[in-house]
């Protein structure tokens, strides 16, 4: 019998090996298809060259199921055209700031509008609040938003909601690693390239973490993500500094709102305190406005403002909306009254006592 060479040998076997990952391959990729355990490949592989939702694109968010309106976005529709005695604020944030599990008409942003309205009623100036708000966006995702849709609306304000996950690093935004402009810390890199590139490098992922904590998704939390070292949120600054820097570019005032997460709102030793003043630091140090909701929020039931993916519910969202009037709702009030002064003034009417806008706050 003849023997077989070394060579042909160790062909033989990388050849079994070689097919032997392409079944195990195969076999992931099905699984990710089929299981609802397994997260999948990277939510967004190929970023649309618009950003948002497509028009009247329903969604179904806890139990209720809505639809994006005209423009793809939530709540009523408004024209990129305007009316001149309009003062228009664009929120660009994720689904905290959509608004999940709750209608249109109880999201913070819509509650906002209400409010600058009713102040502004004698004025002669109507308010808009436009809520650009896509659940899963994160920094990135939210500065294209900016630059491909929402400028377009030529706003006169812009707020940013910002929620903790918008800087965590996992598969639902694409590969933040690759996208991001700071260099990477190697291993965590090229363990997310490889589950960019393999599916079993995916569900390998996945089941350790199912076996350790009984979920795909690696545990994080605000406190741990919201610090300067992590790399997720060393880049979530750098495109909120490129975010705020193209708004006011164009003329207009930009904020952030700090939306802190709601599950120990009542207990006194939650960590989310210090991690929101950490963000409001951070932003500080970079120049941009922003309001720490959290020292409203401190106190409050979780079981009062949260739904059940803890997220504000209706109540939450008006809790979200009263703890922003003070500064938030103050300076944009400011805002709107200065515009309608302009406006006066260019009608031949004397100049009224508020007209000046306010720094941001």
């Amino acid at each position: 019998m003849e023997r077989r060479s070394p060579l042909r040998r160790l062909t033989f076997a990388a050849l079994t090996l070689g097919m032997a990952l392409l079944v195990i391959e195969g076999f992931c990729r099905l699984a990710e298809r089929t299981s609802d355990v397994l997260l999948g490949p990277f939510e967004i592989e190929e970023v649309p060259e618009v950003l948002g939702f497509e028009p009247h694109h329903e969604i179904g968010h806890l139990d209720l199921v809505t639809h994006a309106n005209e423009g793809g976005y939530n709540g009523p529709f408004h024209p990129e055209a305007r009316a001149a005695d309009t003062f228009r604020v664009a929120v660009l944030g994720d689904s905290f700031t959509f608004g999940w599990g709750v209608q249109a008409s109880e999201a913070w942003p819509a509650l906002l509008e209400a409010r600058l309205d009713a102040e502004l009623a004698t004025s002669g100036v109507d308010a808009e609040v436009l809520n650009f708000g896509v659940p899963g966006y994160n920094t990135w995702l939210q500065l294209l938003h900016w630059r491909r849709v929402v400028s377009a609306y030529r706003p006169d304000a812009v707020l940013l909601g910002y929620y903790s996950n918008d800087a965590v690093i996992d598969r639902r935004v694409p590969n933040v690693y690759r996208l991001c402009p700071l260099p990477p810390p190697q291993g965590p890199a090229r363990v997310a390239r490889a589950q960019e590139l393999s599916a079993a490098a995916r569900v390998a992922h996945d089941l350790y973490w199912v076996a350790k904590t009984g979920s795909p998704l690696a545990p994080w939390a605000g406190p741990a993500v919201l610090r300067e070292e992590h790399h997720g949120f060393a880049c979530s600054m750098e495109w909120a500094v490129e975010l705020a820097s193209e708004v006011e570019a164009a003329g207009l005032p930009f904020s952030v709102v700090q939306l802190p997460h709601m599950e120990d709102l009542d207990d006194p030793s939650d960590p989310e305190g210090l991690a929101q003043k950490r963000l409001a630091a951070a932003l500080g140090r970079r120049g941009i406005a922003t309001q720490d909701l959290h020292p409203t929020l401190a106190g409050l039931e979780p079981d009062v403002v949260s739904n059940a993916d803890q997220h504000p519910n209706a109540a939450g969202h008006r809790a979200i909306a009263e703890g922003l009037w003070p500064i938030t709702g103050q300076w944009l009030l400011a805002q709107g009254l200065s515009l309608a002064a302009r406006a006066k003034r260019a009608q031949g009417e004397p100049r009224t006592p508020r007209d000046a806008a306010s720094p941001a706050p």
